[in-house]
């Protein structure tokens, strides 16, 4: 009975009594570019093991109210800076081609977003999933692009169209 109940909303069932879509998914995430317009630079983080660098950022939560609410959180779990959702500028929504759903059905769509700070203003400390944190100056990393990850390397491309760059 349960079986069919579900079937009928699109579930189904499984031997380990976990429910699943059975249609491909779209994960949703953050990403945050942290930018020190006074200084041009711009503050990445890198991951454990990682020869690249990223921004800032990752999945939502399904209880939060909305993105920026995401955004402002994601951001003090991983560098332990602290903003309002009104510091933050909406970049847009990109599709991340994430390594770890290179060959899933389900896929990643970032939603982007940009706080300008003074970095003089913030002591940052990498936490959670960022084992290090650097402040990079935005002309360099646009002539060394590949030092960001391939994956998050549209997004900087994004952010300086944003910034008029």
């Amino acid at each position: 009975m349960l079986n069919k109940f579900l079937n009928h909303f699109g579930y189904r069932f499984q031997k380990n009594s976990e429910s699943y879509l059975p249609w491909p998914t779209c994960f949703h995430t953050v990403d945050i570019a942290v930018v020190d317009i006074f200084q041009n630079k711009l503050l990445l983080g890198q991951k454990p093991g990682k020869d690249y660098w990223v921004f800032p950022g990752g999945f939502t939560d399904p209880v939060s109210k909305n993105d920026e609410e995401d955004a402002v959180r994601e951001l003090f779990e991983e560098t332990d800076i602290t903003i309002n959702p009104n510091q933050l500028k909406y970049i847009g929504n990109y599709f991340v081609d994430d390594l770890r759903y290179i060959n899933s059905k389900n896929k990643i769509r970032t939603h982007f977003f940009v706080t300008y700070l003074n970095k003089c203003c913030f002591n940052v400390k990498a936490k959670d999933d960022i084992e290090f944190l650097n402040w990079f100056d935005i002309k360099e990393l646009e002539e060394n692009i590949n030092i960001i990850s391939p994956r998050h390397q549209h997004l900087f491309l994004e952010l300086l169209k944003f910034m008029g760059k």
